[in-house]
């Protein structure tokens, strides 16, 4: 059974948010530099830069906003994806996201599975 949820764009930027200020994706994203942030006129985090391992092993600069954080939830949620239930369940699809939702979220988006912890 395929399950969806579509978040607003708030929804989004607060998780990728999370994922900063709790430094859920530093322990990789943080490998050749900081992480760049970009924010609003509020100061609200809108999309984040940095370079990190491709798929090839190779330096690539990703760049994570609140559409890339749509993807990654859609392709968690996707049939076929290995994440441990309790990360999909009791926090994606409850809305109660925590440092790990986030970091997977994110490594879900950018490289379509789980490749760091």
């Amino acid at each position: 059974m395929k399950v969806t949820i579509k978040l607003t764009r708030q929804e989004r930027l607060d998780i990728l948010t999370d994922a900063i200020e709790t430094n859920a994706i530093q322990y990789w994203a943080c490998e050749y530099g900081p992480i760049n942030i970009w924010r609003s006129k509020n100061w609200a985090i809108i999309r984040v830069g940095f370079y990190a391992n491709n798929e090839k092993g190779e330096k690539f600069f990703y760049m994570v906003n609140h559409a890339v954080i749509q993807t990654g939830i859609d392709r968690i949620l996707a049939p076929g994806f290995e994440v441990r239930d309790d990360i999909k369940y009791a926090r994606i699809l409850a809305d109660d996201n925590d440092q790990e939702s986030c970091d997977v979220i994110i490594q879900a988006a950018l490289f379509g599975q789980l490749v760091y912890g």
